[in-house]
């Protein structure tokens, strides 16, 4: 009974660690050379091979680089980043790389936020995407080198003027091909001020969205901030 507990216990899958194998080994030998000593039964010198045999005495392989693309700025689409607003001034960010658009919240032609002026989870967003790499500040993006066009519309009710204003820079890029995020849900207000998702999109919310599509634009959008339902934005 007591062997066929132990190999139930090897065969369960729980993990033996090289020092429990060296502690096995050592226990084995010592009672080896034990004079007078009980013999070591076969069963259990069969059970310390088999769990040598379990043993990986090597150094696990070092984890392997990132792998790494390098693209031309030829081949490089814009992306457009239609959110909240942005930090004026983020040490990870490579502001040089970023066409700004219209900001629709404050009816101006900058998206960029003074701290604490409003809203910027944009910021974030920005960051995931392009915060350089290898500086020792913040985070890697994930394509530092990409060119950013970067417009506040969330909170206005107007980002589908935004996401025309950011096709429109994208046929002016030269590049065939381009990415915006919309990270945001669509809701709506009831009479009584309730605030519920929207499941439907206003003419010129649809009409915007076939005008980036007819130009090579993709569009990610978020599922919605509903963990029941999904807006009419991420269906689409």
């Amino acid at each position: 009974m007591k062997q066929r507990e132990a190999d139930a216990e090897i065969s369960g899958g729980n993990p033996i660690s090289t020092s429990l194998m060296e502690r096995l080994e050592t226990l084995t030998e010592s009672l080896k050379n034990q004079e007078n000593a009980t013999p070591v039964s076969e069963n259990t010198s069969a059970l310390i091979a088999r769990v040598e045999d379990m043993v990986v005495r090597e150094a696990p392989p070092a984890p392997a680089e990132p792998e790494t693309f390098e693209f031309s700025e030829t081949s490089q689409p814009l992306v457009g980043v239609i959110e909240t607003g942005f930090s004026a001034n983020n040490p990870d960010i490579d502001y040089s790389r970023i066409i700004l658009g219209q900001d629709r919240v404050d009816g101006d032609d900058n998206p960029l936020l003074a701290e604490g002026e409003g809203n910027e989870h944009g910021t974030h967003v920005l960051g995931l995407i392009a915060a350089q790499k290898d500086n020792g500040i913040g985070i890697d993006g994930i394509n530092p080198d990409a060119p950013i066009w970067a417009g506040r519309a969330i909170g206005s009710g107007k980002w589908a003027e935004s996401l025309v204003e950011f096709v429109d820079a994208a046929k002016a890029s030269g590049q065939p091909n381009a990415v915006v995020n919309l990270s945001m849900d669509l809701t709506q207000i009831d009479a009584e001020g309730n605030v519920t998702t929207r499941y439907e999109f206003t003419p010129q919310e649809r009409a915007a969205i076939e005008y980036a599509r007819q130009n090579n634009v993709m569009i990610v959008a978020a599922a919605g901030n509903d963990g029941g339902v999904m807006s009419a934005l991420g269906q689409a």
